[in-house]
């Protein structure tokens, strides 16, 4: 095989890489799974952290929340749920989410000083690319900041 045919094969190779990577890729069983890391929260006396998340999907979808207090435990303090969560998503097996529906977790209010991270790990039977936005309300003092995960666009 020529040089210049090899260097064509090789490019063609590498120019398919990246659209090979974004392709979804259907595990077994046959569900999609992804994963996202949640950045600080905070809870204490007066302050509460809510957890929005948003099925952008037509199909319903599985959460499951993993929160991390700072010592890098599991944070297994207060938590309450809303929106379209029936259950809590940091339950063993999650919560399902409807397609369209928007449900939040809230770290409640503490008399002591907690803040952690999380992980999110959502699943569905349709590919999962541009599937969840999340968003962090986080309201000190009487005063609310939103923190969206990628720019407010689906993960």
């Amino acid at each position: 095989m020529g040089t210049f045919r090899k260097l064509i094969l090789t490019t063609l190779f590498l120019v398919s890489l990246p659209a090979a990577a974004a392709e979804c890729v259907k595990s077994k069983p046959a569900t999609y799974s992804r994963e996202a890391n949640i950045p600080l929260w905070i809870d204490s006396s007066g302050d509460n952290a809510h957890i929005f998340f948003t099925n952008v999907l037509d199909g319903p979808m599985t959460l499951e929340v993993e929160l991390i207090a700072s010592d890098g435990s599991t944070y297994t303090g207060p938590t309450s749920i809303g929106g379209a969560f029936s259950v809590n998503p940091t339950n063993a097996g999650g919560a399902n989410l409807a397609g369209g529906a928007t449900g939040f977790l809230s770290i409640t209010a503490n008399t002591t000083f907690t803040f952690g991270t999380g992980k999110v790990v959502w699943t569905a039977e349709e590919c999962l690319q541009d599937s969840l936005m999340i968003s962090i309300n986080q309201t000190q003092s009487q005063q609310t900041s939103v923190f969206r995960l990628n720019g407010g666009k689906p993960l």
